[in-house]
């Protein structure tokens, strides 16, 4: 599929058009705008606040759980006005604001499912599993609930089949016919911050995924013997790790579970690029990690990926802290194709203990500075969020 938009070092390049012939880059500084959280009535006045501010571009999740509440029943205004997603991208076109959508199905939000429907994360094989067998529960503060697994065939068939529910709506505002110029595949795939290698995932489907990546290391069971000092027949009788057992100088057999671990993360996002190219949008897809410049999360085997063109790492410094900033700053610069915050906290989720003010210029200005290219979150106050730029 032709892409009539593109990153570049500075930003989105947007292809000449009928009614503009010369193709024109533009800087990628974008806000969030929730519209599923606002009254209808306020997204005018919303989206034309945020053009005052500067803002060209403005961002918005496309939540699977506030669409598909229960299975095969999907709504995008006809029941809520709030669902209206093609209502909201027109009038972003008609105050002259680009877009960028973020459908998930991992989205976070501040939901307390994190945009999933509650009736997909109740089936059985969706979940990941800890060594005992149970379900890894995410503790989150307004109710805990278990934790997809990324081998799991079944989210990727219902994934796609709600992505394919939304398609008609983001052809129709895809650039150049509307105002969409990139598309984000899934949300901080990290295992949902369980980034600690024995935590999960020992589901079924993971174990055999597991089994794959080893065949796909070391071809045949010889060579994977010489290295363990084993003698397995068959890849499949490797019981995985559940936790370092102390004074085992095999460490090979647990270095190779820590591997597992990138790999079935770049194997899920391998996969969400997969259902967002049979849409076939004329856009380019990208990818924010959440905040680990460390395994398993890698910015450039991220961007290796066919048809992922940019990830960038989210960031959210307490304020004065530019610290950490400055290392996210080089690391991007020296690693990415461009150095991008899809996620700068502009405000803050309502169970943190610092705000990050809009009068506190200092992070951001450090920033620019940099060179770096930013999404602020949130420019809206709204459910679960404060001290954001828009009232």
């Amino acid at each position: 599929m032709k892409k009539n938009v593109r990153f570049t070092q500075n930003g989105i390049y947007l292809e000449g058009s009928q009614s503009e012939k010369e193709g024109k880059e533009i800087p990628l500084y974008s806000g969030s705008i929730h519209y599923w959280r606002m009254a209808p009535e306020t997204w005018e006045t919303a989206l034309i606040n945020a053009k005052n501010m500067g803002f060209s571009i403005v961002e918005t999740y496309i939540p699977w759980g506030v669409h598909e509440p229960e299975r095969n029943e999907f709504d995008y205004g006809k029941k809520d006005p709030r669902k209206d997603l093609n209502k909201f991208l027109d009038i972003c076109e008609k105050v002259g604001l680009y877009v960028i959508v973020r459908p998930g199905p991992h989205i976070n939000a501040e939901m307390t499912w994190f945009g999933y429907p509650q009736w997909l994360l109740r089936m059985p094989e969706i979940q990941a599993k800890t060594p005992l067998g149970t379900s890894v529960v995410y503790p989150y503060v307004t109710g805990a609930f278990p934790i997809p697994s990324y081998a799991s065939s079944k989210l990727y068939e219902e994934t796609r089949h709600y992505f394919k529910s939304f398609a008609e709506i983001l052809k129709k505002h895809c650039y150049p016919k509307g105002g969409i110029v990139a598309i984000q595949a899934d949300n901080e795939t990290c295992n949902f911050f369980r980034d600690q290698p024995y935590i999960m995932d020992y589901s079924e489907e993971s174990v055999q995924q597991y089994y794959r990546f080893l065949e796909e290391k070391y071809k045949e069971i010889e060579k994977l013997n010489k290295t363990y000092h084993s003698k397995y027949k068959k890849f499949e009788e490797i019981c995985p790790p559940a936790g370092y057992q102390e004074k085992d100088e095999n460490l090979e057999y647990y270095f190779d579970w820590l591997e597992y671990k990138e790999y079935q993360i770049l194997e899920a996002l391998r996969k969400m690029v997969e259902i967002l190219e049979e849409l076939e949008l004329p856009i380019p897809i990208f990818h924010n990690c959440a905040y680990q410049n460390y395994t398993p999360i890698s910015v450039q085997r991220d961007e290796k990926l066919p048809g992922l063109s940019v990830a960038g790492i989210d960031a959210y410094p307490d304020p004065g802290d530019t610290s950490m900033l400055k290392e996210r700053i080089r690391y991007l610069a020296g690693s990415s194709k461009l150095p991008f915050v899809p996620e700068f906290g502009s405000g803050s989720w309502f169970d943190r203990e610092q705000l990050l003010s809009p009068k506190r210029k200092g992070l951001a200005i450090c920033m620019f500075r940099n060179g770096m290219k930013v999404n602020f979150y949130m420019l809206a106050d709204r459910d679960r969020w404060t001290d954001a730029r828009l009232k």
